[in-house]
C-alpha cells in the first residue's frame, strides 16, 4: 500500500514537472515573437519617444524571460535531465563574460565592483564552464540585487588538489541587508523569499539560488553562506577542475582581455605585453601614442616601469602613461600624479571613462586621421537612429560582413532584369546605411529604390555601379576601424567545436537571447571556419540581422543535420 502510495506521488511530481516544463516552453513562444517584433521597432524607428517605449518592452521582455529561464532550468533539474558537460575551458573567458554581464547592473544602482584574484590560477581547465558561469551569475546577481549601496567584491583563489587538479574557491562578498540566522535554511529552497516583509519589491522567483544549490550538487561541491543581518553575506563554494595548463592566469591577462574588449569597439590599435619588462622591451622599438599601465604587473610593477620610461631616453619617455588601479581609495589620484602618471583609471574599468581618458590624451591629428576613414559616415546620426553606441557597432560590423554579398545579389538581380528582387535589396541598403550614418549612401538607395518601383531602368543602370562602389567603400572602411581579422589571422575552427557554437546559438536563440547570438556570431567571424559553412555562414548573418528566429533555427538545423549524415 505504501508502495503504492510512494509510486503514485512519484508518478504525480514527474507529471508536474512535465507540465510547468512545457508551459514554459509555451509561454516563451509569445513572448520571443513580442520581443523579436520589438527588436525591429528598435532598429527601424527614429523617434525617440517610440524607442524608449520599444526599449522599456526590450528590458521587461527579458526579466520575464529570465524567469521563465529559471522555472525551466529547475523542472530539468528535478526531472534530471540537467547534464553537466565539461570541456576545455580558458578561466579569463569566464571573468571577462560575467565582468561583462554583471557591470551594468552594479552601475545601475550606484555600487562599486571589486575584482580580487589570485594571480597564480592555472589558466586552462577542464569542467562545465557554461554551468559554472551560470552559477557564479546567478550569485553576482543576488548580491546586487539585495544591495543597496556599497561594495560588491567577488573572488578567485585555488588550491592544489594533486597532480591534475585544483580545488578553484570563488566568493562573493557584498554590503547588502543580510540575512537572519533562522531563514539561512530557506535559502536553497524553490519560489521562498528571505525576510519577505522587508524585501518585498525585489523582483525575482526565488529559484536563483535553489538553482546554484543544485547544479552544485551536480558537481559536487556545494554552496557556503556567512551572513550578519543588516551587514552583508559571502557566499562561496570550492570547486574541483582539471588543470590542462598550469601557465598561470598572471596579475595582467584578465584586466589585458577586459580592456581589449573595451577598445575593440573604438578602433584603436593596441599592443599588449604581459609583464612590465616586456612592456619596456615594447617601448625600445616603438613610439605609442598613450600608454596603460597596470600598477601591479608581474616581474615589475607599473610605477617601475613609469620611472624606467622617464629616465631612459627612447620614443616613449615623453609619452602620456595612464595608471591602471584596483586602489581606488581617497588620495590614489595623488599618489599615482605624485609617481608622474598623467591620470589614472580604477578597475574594473569602465567603457565610457575609458574612452573619454583616451580622447583626453591622444593627439588631434590621430583623432582627425580616424574621422577621415568615417567621412561618408556620421557616426552620431548613426547612434542616434540605432539606440545605442553598442547596437551602432553591432550594426557596423554586420554591415562589413554582409556588405560583399549584398553588393554582389544587387549586381545578380540588375543582371536578370529582376526589378523586384532588385529593388528589395536597395530597400535594405537604404535601411542600413540610414542606421549606419552613412547618409549619402542612403539617400541614393532611396532614389534607386523609387527608380525600381517606377520601372526607369535606364537610371538604374547608369547609377548602380555608384551605390555598389559607395557600399564597397563604407564596408572598407568599416572593416579596418572595427579591426575586422583577416583570414590569416584567424584561429582555425573545427566542425565538431563549430557544431557546439552552433548549438549554443540555438539555444540563445530560442530564449531570444540575441546578445548573445551576436557574440557567438562575433566568435565565429574571427576564426577560419571549415570551408562548406562559409555559404551558411552568409545565410546566417543575414538571417541574424534580420532577427529572424524561424530562419536562424532553420540554417543551424539543416547544418548540423548535415554533419550527422556524414
Amino acid at each position: 500500500m505504501i508502495e503504492e502510495k510512494n509510486q503514485a506521488l512519484e508518478e504525480a511530481n514527474k507529471a508536474q514537472v512535465a507540465f510547468i516544463s512545457n508551459m514554459s516552453h509555451e509561454i516563451r513562444t509569445p513572448i520571443n515573437a513580442v520581443l523579436g517584433m520589438d527588436e525591429m521597432i528598435i532598429r527601424e524607428t527614429s523617434e525617440e519617444e517610440i524607442r524608449e517605449y520599444a526599449y522599456n518592452i526590450k528590458n521587461a521582455g527579458k526579466t520575464l524571460l529570465g524567469i521563465i529561464n529559471d522555472i525551466l532550468d529547475f523542472t530539468k533539474i528535478e526531472a534530471g535531465k540537467m547534464d553537466i558537460i565539461p570541456q576545455e575551458y580558458a578561466l579569463s573567458s569566464i571573468i571577462n563574460d560575467l565582468m561583462n554581464m554583471i557591470e551594468g547592473r552594479v552601475r545601475d544602482k550606484g555600487l562599486e565592483f571589486q575584482l580580487n584574484m589570485n594571480p597564480e590560477i592555472p589558466h586552462i581547465l577542464y569542467g562545465d564552464d557554461v554551468r559554472i558561469r551560470q552559477i557564479i551569475l546567478n550569485i553576482l546577481t543576488n548580491a546586487v540585487k539585495y544591495t543597496e549601496k556599497g561594495t560588491i567584491t567577488f573572488s578567485l583563489d585555488y588550491e592544489k588538489f594533486d597532480e591534475e587538479n585544483i580545488l578553484l574557491a570563488v566568493a562573493v562578498r557584498d554590503t547588502g541587508i543580510g540575512m537572519k540566522q533562522e531563514e539561512m535554511d530557506k535559502l536553497s529552497r524553490p519560489f521562498e523569499r528571505l525576510d519577505e516583509k522587508r524585501n518585498r519589491t525585489i523582483e525575482g522567483t526565488g529559484l536563483g539560488m535553489s538553482i546554484v544549490t543544485k547544479l552544485l550538487m551536480q558537481m559536487d561541491s556545494r554552496l557556503e553562506v556567512e551572513s550578519v543581518y543588516g551587514e552583508g553575506s559571502v557566499f562561496s563554494f570550492r570547486l574541483k577542475q582539471k588543470v590542462i595548463n598550469w601557465e598561470a592566469v598572471g596579475d595582467t591577462l584578465v584586466n589585458l582581455t577586459v580592456v581589449k574588449g573595451l577598445l575593440k569597439r573604438t578602433g584603436v590599435q593596441v599592443d599588449m605585453a604581459e609583464s612590465g619588462r616586456e612592456c619596456l622591451e615594447m617601448c625600445r622599438n616603438k613610439e605609442y601614442h598613450v600608454i596603460l599601465l597596470d600598477h601591479r604587473m608581474p616581474e615589475m610593477d607599473g610605477i617601475e616601469v613609469m620611472h624606467h620610461l622617464q629616465e631612459t631616453e627612447g620614443p616613449n619617455q615623453h609619452t602620456p602613461v595612464i595608471a591602471l588601479t584596483a586602489n581606488a581609495v581617497s588620495g590614489a589620484y595623488e599618489t599615482y600624479i605624485k609617481e608622474v602618471f598623467c591620470d589614472f583609471l580604477s578597475k574594473p574599468v569602465s567603457g565610457n571613462k575609458l574612452e573619454r581618458m583616451l580622447l583626453k590624451y591622444l593627439p588631434e591629428e590621430i583623432l582627425d586621421t580616424q574621422e577621415d576613414l568615417m567621412a561618408q559616415i556620421d557616426k552620431t546620426a548613426g547612434e542616434k537612429a540605432c539606440g545605442s553606441q553598442e547596437v551602432y557597432i553591432q550594426v557596423c560590423k554586420e554591415f562589413a560582413g554582409t556588405a560583399k554579398k549584398n553588393i554582389r545579389e544587387i549586381g545578380d538581380f540588375l543582371e536578370q532584369g529582376d526589378l523586384e528582387n532588385y529593388t528589395i535589396k536597395v530597400h535594405a541598403l537604404k535601411s542600413s546605411a540610414r542606421l549606419l550614418g552613412a547618409q549619402e549612401l542612403s539617400q541614393e538607395a532611396a532614389f534607386l529604390e523609387s527608380c525600381g518601383n517606377e520601372g526607369k531602368i535606364e537610371e538604374i543602370q547608369e547609377r548602380t555601379g555608384r551605390l555598389l562602389s559607395c557600399c564597397a567603400k563604407v564596408a572598407d572602411q568599416l572593416a579596418e576601424i572595427y579591426a575586422m581579422k583577416t583570414e590569416q589571422e584567424k584561429q582555425k575552427m573545427d566542425s565538431d567545436e563549430l557544431a557546439e557554437a552552433l548549438t549554443a546559438m540555438q539555444e540563445f536563440c530560442a530564449a531570444f537571447d540575441f546578445d548573445q547570438v551576436d557574440s557567438i556570431l562575433q566568435k565565429l567571424e574571427n576564426c577560419q571556419l571549415p570551408e562548406k559553412f562559409e555559404a551558411v555562414m552568409e545565410r546566417l548573418k543575414t538571417a541574424i540581422y534580420d532577427v529572424d528566429q524561424e530562419e536562424i533555427q532553420k540554417i543551424i538545423t539543416e547544418y548540423l543535420g548535415g554533419l550527422n549524415d556524414e
